[in-house]
């Protein structure tokens, strides 16, 4: 009887790992094909938002404006044409919901000097 102990284990635990195998290798193969797909997608992700960047922001420009790198004439086409290709990427649908969030603005109030478009000329 003792010896019959002795050997079952053995049997079983041979059996059970046998079994195992194949939905180890199953695991394995699964993280491994879930991790490249993760990869490609992050890829292709970074990808698209890099095509959508503009070169300089209007703020970097006013910077330049501001150190005397860039002309007040230079200043206001590189403005132009900044809202000019941001307009240009917007959707109908977009633009309606901007305008009707957008405020109004009030003809009875005159408008003030912090609220003028021009740039101080040098």
């Amino acid at each position: 009887m003792l010896v019959a102990a002795q050997t079952m284990p053995a049997s079983g635990t041979g059996s059970a790992l046998s079994e195992l195998w194949p939905w180890l290798i199953a695991l394995v193969v699964i993280v491994l094909v879930g991790g490249v797909v993760i990869g490609v997608v992050s890829k292709w992700m970074r990808s698209s938002d890099d095509s959508e960047q503009i070169g300089f922001t209007l703020g970097d420009l006013r910077e330049l404006h501001r150190d005397g790198k860039l002309s007040t004439e230079e200043l206001k086409l590189a403005e132009e044409k900044i809202i000019s290709s941001v307009q240009a990427g917007i959707s109908d649908e977009t633009r309606a919901e901007l305008d009707r969030i957008r405020p109004r603005k009030s003809t009875a109030q005159p408008a003030s000097a912090e609220n003028s478009d021009s740039d101080p000329v040098d």
